[in-house]
Protein backbone atom coordinates (compact mmCIF):
# COMPACT_ATOMS: atom_id res chain seq x y z
CA UNK A 1 0.00 0.00 0.00
CA UNK A 2 1.29 3.44 -0.86
CA UNK A 3 1.30 6.70 1.09
CA UNK A 4 -1.32 7.92 -1.40
CA UNK A 5 -3.57 4.98 -0.47
CA UNK A 6 -3.19 5.87 3.20
CA UNK A 7 -4.05 9.48 2.38
CA UNK A 8 -7.16 8.31 0.53
CA UNK A 9 -8.26 6.35 3.62
CA UNK A 10 -7.72 9.36 5.86
CA UNK A 11 -9.61 11.67 3.51
CA UNK A 12 -12.52 9.28 2.99
CA UNK A 13 -12.93 8.69 6.72
CA UNK A 14 -11.94 12.15 7.99
CA UNK A 15 -9.31 10.78 10.38
CA UNK A 16 -5.57 10.85 10.85
CA UNK A 17 -4.26 7.32 11.16
CA UNK A 18 -1.89 6.59 14.05
CA UNK A 19 1.72 6.45 12.86
CA UNK A 20 2.10 2.76 13.77
CA UNK A 21 -0.88 1.88 11.61
CA UNK A 22 0.44 4.00 8.73
CA UNK A 23 3.74 2.13 9.00
CA UNK A 24 2.00 -1.26 9.09
CA UNK A 25 0.04 -0.40 5.94
CA UNK A 26 2.95 1.04 3.97
CA UNK A 27 5.72 -1.34 5.05
CA UNK A 28 4.30 -4.67 6.22
CA UNK A 29 1.27 -5.55 4.08
CA UNK A 30 3.18 -8.44 2.45
CA UNK A 31 3.54 -10.15 5.84
CA UNK A 32 -0.19 -9.82 6.52
CA UNK A 33 -1.09 -11.10 3.08
CA UNK A 34 1.29 -14.06 3.51
CA UNK A 35 -0.40 -14.94 6.80
CA UNK A 36 -3.83 -14.71 5.22
CA UNK A 37 -2.92 -17.14 2.44
CA UNK A 38 -0.55 -19.46 4.34
CA UNK A 39 -2.11 -19.97 7.76
CA UNK A 40 -5.21 -22.10 8.25
CA UNK A 41 -8.20 -20.17 9.58
CA UNK A 42 -6.10 -17.07 10.26
CA UNK A 43 -7.92 -13.76 10.10
CA UNK A 44 -5.58 -10.86 9.42
CA UNK A 45 -6.07 -7.13 9.32
CA UNK A 46 -7.40 -5.57 6.14
CA UNK A 47 -4.73 -4.69 3.59
CA UNK A 48 -6.72 -2.90 0.88
CA UNK A 49 -7.78 0.75 1.12
CA UNK A 50 -11.30 0.02 -0.13
CA UNK A 51 -11.81 -2.67 2.55
CA UNK A 52 -10.78 -0.25 5.27
CA UNK A 53 -12.92 2.57 3.92
CA UNK A 54 -16.01 0.43 3.27
CA UNK A 55 -15.78 -1.39 6.59
CA UNK A 56 -15.63 1.86 8.51
CA UNK A 57 -18.39 3.56 6.54
CA UNK A 58 -20.63 0.57 7.29
CA UNK A 59 -19.67 0.65 10.97
CA UNK A 60 -20.60 4.32 11.13
CA UNK A 61 -23.94 3.61 9.48
CA UNK A 62 -24.70 0.83 11.96
CA UNK A 63 -22.92 2.27 15.01
CA UNK A 64 -26.01 1.82 17.18
CA UNK A 65 -25.89 -1.93 16.46
CA UNK A 66 -22.23 -2.10 17.50
CA UNK A 67 -22.76 -1.35 21.15
CA UNK A 68 -20.06 -1.95 23.72
CA UNK A 69 -20.90 -3.43 27.12
CA UNK A 70 -22.05 -6.69 28.62
CA UNK A 71 -25.68 -5.80 29.31
CA UNK A 72 -28.22 -3.18 28.29
CA UNK A 73 -27.60 -1.03 31.39
CA UNK A 74 -23.86 -0.97 30.63
CA UNK A 75 -23.98 -0.58 26.84
CA UNK A 76 -22.65 2.48 25.07
CA UNK A 77 -22.55 3.26 21.34
CA UNK A 78 -19.56 2.54 19.15
CA UNK A 79 -17.15 5.51 19.58
CA UNK A 80 -16.44 7.61 16.49
CA UNK A 81 -12.70 7.40 17.24
CA UNK A 82 -12.66 3.60 16.80
CA UNK A 83 -11.29 2.61 13.42
CA UNK A 84 -12.05 -0.88 12.18
CA UNK A 85 -8.91 -2.52 10.79
CA UNK A 86 -10.08 -6.10 10.19
CA UNK A 87 -12.66 -8.80 10.78
CA UNK A 88 -12.71 -12.52 11.39
CA UNK A 89 -15.60 -12.88 8.94
CA UNK A 90 -18.01 -13.87 11.69
CA UNK A 91 -19.18 -10.40 12.73
CA UNK A 92 -16.28 -9.65 15.09
CA UNK A 93 -13.80 -6.83 14.44
CA UNK A 94 -10.30 -5.64 15.24
CA UNK A 95 -10.03 -1.90 15.79
CA UNK A 96 -7.78 0.95 16.91
CA UNK A 97 -8.57 4.19 18.69
CA UNK A 98 -7.31 6.89 16.30
CA UNK A 99 -7.06 9.37 19.18
CA UNK A 100 -4.12 7.41 20.58
CA UNK A 101 -0.67 7.74 19.01
CA UNK A 102 0.31 4.12 19.68
CA UNK A 103 -3.00 2.37 20.34
CA UNK A 104 -3.39 -1.27 21.31
CA UNK A 105 -5.06 -3.53 18.79
CA UNK A 106 -8.45 -4.37 20.26
CA UNK A 107 -11.09 -6.93 19.38
CA UNK A 108 -14.87 -6.48 19.55
CA UNK A 109 -17.01 -9.61 19.85
CA UNK A 110 -20.46 -9.13 18.34
CA UNK A 111 -22.39 -11.57 20.54
CA UNK A 112 -21.16 -10.33 23.92
CA UNK A 113 -20.39 -6.74 22.83
CA UNK A 114 -17.18 -7.07 24.80
CA UNK A 115 -13.89 -5.43 23.88
CA UNK A 116 -10.59 -7.11 24.65
CA UNK A 117 -7.03 -6.08 23.95
CA UNK A 118 -5.60 -8.40 21.31
CA UNK A 119 -2.09 -6.92 21.19
CA UNK A 120 -0.48 -4.11 23.18
CA UNK A 121 0.60 -2.47 19.91
CA UNK A 122 0.64 -3.07 16.19
CA UNK A 123 4.34 -3.86 16.52
CA UNK A 124 3.43 -6.68 18.93
CA UNK A 125 0.69 -7.87 16.56
CA UNK A 126 3.13 -7.97 13.65
CA UNK A 127 5.63 -9.94 15.75
CA UNK A 128 2.87 -12.45 16.56
CA UNK A 129 1.98 -12.82 12.88
CA UNK A 130 5.63 -13.34 11.94
CA UNK A 131 5.97 -15.99 14.69
CA UNK A 132 2.80 -17.74 13.57
CA UNK A 133 4.13 -17.86 10.00
CA UNK A 134 6.95 -20.07 11.29
CA UNK A 135 4.30 -22.68 12.23
CA UNK A 136 1.97 -22.73 9.20
CA UNK A 137 0.72 -26.30 9.67
CA UNK A 138 -0.73 -25.71 13.12
CA UNK A 139 -4.25 -24.56 13.93
CA UNK A 140 -4.39 -21.18 15.74
CA UNK A 141 -4.89 -22.72 19.21
CA UNK A 142 -1.86 -24.98 18.71
CA UNK A 143 0.62 -22.19 17.96
CA UNK A 144 3.23 -21.05 20.53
Amino acid sequence: MTAEDVGRIETALGVTLPSGYRDLLTSHVAVLEAAGTTLQHYAVLWTAPDEIIQGNLEARTYAADMAIGEDEDDERPWPASYLLVGTNGGGDYWFLDVHQENPPLCFWQHESHQVTEYAASLKDYLARVRQDLTQPDLWPWQRR
